[in-house]
Formats: C-alpha cells, structure tokens, sequence
C-alpha cells in the first residue's frame, strides 16, 4: 500500500471491519486536504464527537515533503460523507467568526500604548559585551602566558 495512514480509536475500528468477512469494506473518501495536521486534527476531533470516524492518509508523506503536492487527506466513510459535509461547514464557519471576532487591526492608541510599554526596554548592554570580551582577552592571555612558561606564579593561582 503507498499511502500511510494514522487512525483514530474509533476509525481503527471502523477500517478493521473490511477485514471481517461478514460484514461490507468501508469506502473511505477524502472531506478535505489540509496543509498543516493541526487543522485537520481539529475537524477530525469535531467530527469524531458527532458519531463520524475519521483517519489521515498521506500523513507521513505530507510530514516529510511539506512542500510537495497533496497534504493531510481527511478521510471519513462514504456513507457519512453528507453528514461531514455538514460538520465541517459549521466548524469553519464558526472557526471564522471566532477570528474575526478575537482579532482587529491595531489603532493609533494601540500603538502608543505599546511604544509606552516598551520605552523602558531599550537598555544599552554594550557594557556586558565589554566585559565579556575583556574576560576573553584575559584568559586568552593566561593560556598563552602559561604555555610559554611567561606567567608569573601570583598570577597562577591553580
């Protein structure tokens, strides 16, 4: 098989009755690709809490070429693919409303408010990379100085 696949609990169970001879392979069809598995994790999560089992195809294939054609195939029964239909609309638009409805465009007063916060923060280190590069050229002299056997023995303490 060239497709990889990751189940959920219920969709394992759903694909596993194929394998039972009394009872009819379930035809998987695709809801819908995705290009990041966290969203498609969310719609699966909202369509397993309403009865419809889900699974991922091309999941590991999608991981490793992120840029490639395809993605994350949301996979859901055929018979409950109306059903889904339904869920997903519902989910992005509510997704939607809660984007636009937690987020807006920065005003004026926004941005002064934010400049004011970060006027304290402009703090000069150069004082930091000085005494760094001091402690640097010390040691730097401690090892040259003890490798030629110049290093006077007040200064060498260990």
């Amino acid at each position: 098989m060239s497709d990889f696949f990751i189940f959920s609990e219920k969709g394992m169970k759903e694909a596993s009755k194929g394998f039972d001879e009394k009872e009819e392979p379930i035809q998987w069809v695709t809801l819908r690709t995705f290009q990041i598995e966290a969203e498609a994790a969310l719609l699966a999560a909202q369509l397993e809490s309403s009865g419809i089992p889900t699974f991922l195809a091309d999941s590991f294939t999608a991981s490793a070429f992120p840029m490639g054609e395809g993605g994350f195939r949301l996979q859901v029964p055929k018979i409950s693919f109306s059903h889904a239909q339904a869920i997903q609309f519902e989910f992005e638009k509510s997704f939607k409303e809660n984007v636009e409805t937690n987020f807006r465009e920065a005003t004026q007063e926004d941005i002064a408010y934010q400049k004011e916060l970060n006027k304290g923060n402009n703090q000069n280190y150069s004082w930091v990379w000085t005494l760094l590069f001091i402690g640097i050229a010390l040691l730097l002299l401690r090892v040259i100085g003890r490798s030629l056997g110049i290093l006077p023995d007040w200064l060498d303490p260990f």
